[in-house]
């Protein structure tokens, strides 16, 4: 059954969210980031965190009986944030989220929340999250997994390769909340259709980021300002994961992250560097 469009702008209510020192540590420690920044008592959040505090309000949206979201069939391909001003030790965030539209298509429905976290009554971010909801027509859904835009073209500026850990997708789950089967679940996850379980998008997307903050940032993960990207492709434990990043000028990269069989994972991604304090939205 198709997506209710008329649900479009039902709001999932407004929370309070602490960034710890310890609850920053865990992320570093789960996405498999060595950046000693993020172990510091007044340590800023590594770029892709700042999914963590809409975490919940995501999942009750994806659980909103009124959406009538058959989660067997939920898969996250894309996400996009920006930061107008990075997340630290000891803020105390303020996060609304909404349904911000709903498109049907032969291969399945499409939706994008949208979240807002507020930091002393300041707009410090803005996200959003992109679901889908695989319809039956597997032919559909064969043409749509091939709809990806090219690879940049010439030499990317920074490559680097990182492990993914075969118990990552537990350790994922605890610190951000996100407790889908799928990524937790053998049984499950073959039930519906994957190998095993597999790894969060937002956990692929954080090792990206990371090569961004290494290659580009010099360790300072508050220079990075803006972070999309699409999932292409599942994320397995035990893979290995190679990002590439690409010059586009004026601060802007495209990146893309592939598996160890040259398998795109991530593509159509950007990152944007710029001052560290503040972006005009």
């Amino acid at each position: 059954m198709p997506l209710d469009a008329e649900a479009v702008g039902r709001t999932y209510g407004s929370a309070t969210f602490e960034v710890t020192p310890e609850l920053l540590r865990r992320y570093a420690d789960a996405t498999g980031d060595p950046n000693p920044r993020y172990r510091a008592p007044d340590a800023p959040a590594a770029p892709v965190f700042v999914v963590v505090p809409a975490t919940p309000q995501v999942i009750e949206a994806c659980l909103d009986p009124v959406l009538r979201i058959d989660v067997a069939r939920l898969v996250h391909i894309g996400h996009s944030h920006v930061q107008h001003a990075p997340l630290r030790a000891g803020d105390r965030l303020e996060v609304t989220t909404m349904l911000a539209s709903v498109r049907s298509e032969p291969a399945g429905d499409t939706l994008v929340l949208s979240s807002r976290i507020h930091r002393g009554g300041s707009l410090a971010a803005e996200l959003w999250s992109s679901m889908f909801v695989r319809g039956r027509d597997r032919a559909a859904l064969a043409r749509a997994a091939r709809e990806t835009a090219a690879t940049p073209q010439g030499a990317p500026v920074y490559e680097q390769t990182v492990a993914v850990e075969e118990d990552q997708p537990r350790r994922y789950a605890e610190v951000s909340g996100d407790s889908n089967p799928i990524h937790l679940d053998e049984a499950f996850a073959r039930s519906v259709g994957f190998p095993g379980v597999i790894l969060h998008g937002n956990c692929t997307l954080a090792i990206a980021a990371r090569a961004a903050v290494d290659g580009l940032c010099d360790g300072d993960p508050t220079l990075v300002r803006r972070v999309e990207a699409r999932f292409t492709h599942r994320v397995v434990p035990g893979d290995h994961l190679t990002t590439r990043l690409w010059s586009g000028g004026s601060g802007r990269y495209a990146f893309e992250t592939y598996n160890a069989r040259g398998r795109a994972v991530i593509r159509q991604g950007v990152v944007e560097i710029g001052p560290p304090e503040h972006v005009t939205p």
